[in-house]
């Protein structure tokens, strides 16, 4: 979840030599610009329509701005003149960030183009992350201290800090990340003093350290099941690295470089994907990293650059950042991970005009399901509805049919904060299930058997569930899943 003018806290460490473990670098993923008007600039996040989320460097004033592609120009978001940082993007087009009046930073919301205020406590703030429901993390200030907190329907709340063993001594504390279900993760620390523990907050703004045997740990990014990913000491008390804390409590140290004498995580995606930087030594240029699937993947420095940094990684494997030539002149853009496809698998239904049914969808990739992400469910391009996936991948959500729907069908289409779309129908009045073709009841082998039968192009067949034209393997797998239903 961004941006160089978030808050990404690595502790100082004054004895920097080697680095535990290690493992074999790979062919570096290349780095590719993107458009900044030649003045610069830092992308921080990106949604599932790929929209990208950051800032340039126009006559030297750092400005929010959007990139509707990789390959477009970037859109500049209003301020009223002032400097200002977008930090993160969601999958509706919400834009978070700041805006910058002297010392003075404002956290803000962008939202079709519109900059609206959110409030503070009159010291200002930030805005660092947003979820897919609208929620918002960031801090505030409160007397000179920083103190983390969310906004909900634009409302603020502070979030709850524990105090790490010394009560009465003052404390700073920040949200840097929010998941799907509301999950949160940052710091807290002492102010004036070397102490840091990474911390999460569940969605009701309850706190807990969660270090994972480390210390001066800090809460970076938090995915869709639950996992950290922070920074800090593990196995040593002079070395650097990052780690992922599983929501279980269990805790995997990311895989290094054998060379690497330093390395620090500074965002994850919501699906695990996170990514950091490294260096091997004095006087090593500083470089890029990711962790597809937990595994150590070196990102391209460019020839005749002296530095790269991540900032921030989409859910698509897009590993955004920038890079820093010789002269200190900062190039925008992006490394692209080769990653798992995602896809969605709906389940159709039937109801009567004015009943509340159960609409389900899948959100799935070949590996497994996507546990904990958000599904959005929308008729004729209205969203009716989100939903949060369980262990089994499906997101479910009442709903009732309305009563003045037209028609014996009503089409569904489902997106989940991958991008996956999927479709299937409500049937009205019917009595049966899509998947239950012959409508004994229940979805069997004569249903299966319909399928087969139909397999291939069957336009407007009712074995063709996905109304794709043709009747195939994902409509098979409607019938598997709502198979004895």
């Amino acid at each position: 979840m961004r941006s160089m003018h978030r808050i990404i806290i690595v502790p100082t460490l004054s004895l920097i030599t080697s680095m535990l473990g290690g493992v074999p670098l790979h062919a570096d993923v290349p780095f590719q610009e993107l458009a900044d008007f030649g003045q610069g600039g830092t992308p921080t996040d990106a949604n599932a329509d790929g929209v990208i989320s950051g800032i340039l460097f126009i006559d030297d004033l750092a400005t929010p701005v959007i990139w509707p592609s990789a390959t477009s120009q970037p859109i500049v978001l209003p301020t009223d003149g002032l400097e200002g940082d977008a930090s993160a993007i969601n999958s509706d087009g919400l834009v978070v960030g700041h805006v910058r009046d002297g010392d003075l930073r404002m956290p803000r919301l962008w939202e079709g183009g519109e900059r609206i205020a959110l409030p503070d406590l009159g010291e200002g703030g930030s805005a660092l992350d947003v979820n897919e429901s609208g929620v918002i993390v960031g801090y505030v200030i409160i007397k000179g201290r920083i103190t983390a907190a969310r906004w909900i329907d634009r409302q603020l709340e502070l979030l709850e800090t524990p105090d790490l063993g010394a009560p009465g001594l003052e404390k700073w504390s920040v949200a840097q990340s929010i998941n799907s279900s509301g999950e949160v993760t940052g710091t807290v620390g002492l102010a004036f003093e070397s102490v840091s523990a990474a911390l999460r907050w569940n969605p009701s703004g309850t706190a807990e350290q969660v270090n994972g045997g480390g210390t001066l740990t800090d809460g970076i990014s938090i995915d869709n099941v639950g996992g950290i990913v922070i920074n800090g000491l593990f196995e040593s008390e002079t070395i650097g690295r990052p780690a992922r804390l599983l929501a279980d409590g269990g805790v995997e140290l990311l895989e290094i470089p054998e060379d690497a004498s330093f390395v620090a995580a500074t965002a994850m995606s919501r699906n695990s994907i996170a990514c950091g930087y490294y260096f091997t030594g004095e006087g090593s240029r500083l470089k890029a990293a990711a962790w597809p699937a937990g595994v150590f993947t070196p990102l391209e420095l460019p020839q005749g650059k002296y530095s790269a940094t991540p900032l921030g990684v989409g859910v698509d494997g897009v590993v955004l950042g920038l890079v820093t030539g010789m002269d200190g002149a900062i190039t925008p853009g992006f490394w692209a991970l080769d990653v798992e496809d995602n896809f969605m698998l709906g389940s159709g239904t039937s109801g009567e005009r004015g009943q509340e049914i159960e609409l389900s969808a899948a959100s799935l990739r070949k590996s497994g399901p996507n546990v904990g992400h958000s599904v959005a469910f929308s008729i004729d391009g209205t969203m009716v509805g989100r939903a949060i996936t369980g262990a089994d991948g499906v997101a479910r959500l009442s709903f009732v049919v309305p009563p003045d729907a037209l028609g014996d069908r009503i089409e569904l289409r489902f997106t989940d904060e991958n991008g996956a779309t999927g479709v299937a129908t409500i049937d009205l009045g019917t009595g049966c299930v899509p998947a239950d073709l012959d409508c004994d009841g229940s979805v069997g082998a004569l249903d299966l058997a319909a399928v087969l039968a139909a397999w291939g192009p069957c336009s407007g067949c009712a074995a063709d569930l996905d109304h794709d034209g043709s009747v195939g393997a994902i409509d098979l797998a409607a019938v598997l899943a709502a198979w004895g239903g």
